[in-house]
């Protein structure tokens, strides 16, 4: 899990628990905007944080595509689950995704099952 982040504190701890809650073992990554820090929180929920400059990436995607990148290294997953603060997780996944990411329909891409 790739947890995009600048403040809201109280989000942010109850994203990481949750995530341990229903995804228990799954890599959780924390990056800050160049706002609030993290490091105690993962220190105490064993997770990985970042503090970045801040970066305006409505308008320029460079920042925001090279910190997911980082992300998606440092979690050494197959996949990756990308959340803001203003996401909420209900329960574990329940059925299989059937699109890439950003909802972008990739041909041929099955996550490793039949179609």
């Amino acid at each position: 899990f790739y947890i995009h982040a600048f403040n809201q504190p109280a989000a942010v701890i109850h994203q990481v628990r949750q995530v341990k809650r229903f995804f228990t073992g799954s890599p959780t990554y924390i990056m800050s905007d160049g706002g609030q820090q993290f490091d105690g929180l993962c220190e105490t929920e064993g997770c990985t944080f970042v503090l970045c400059p801040p970066a305006n990436d409505r308008w320029h995607p460079w920042p925001f595509m090279r910190r997911l990148y980082d992300a998606a290294l440092a979690l050494n997953t197959e996949f990756v689950i990308m959340l803001e603060p203003d996401n909420t997780l209900h329960g574990p996944i329940t059925r299989p995704p059937t699109d890439d990411v950003g909802g972008l329909y990739v041909p041929d891409r099955t996550y490793g099952m039949e179609e």
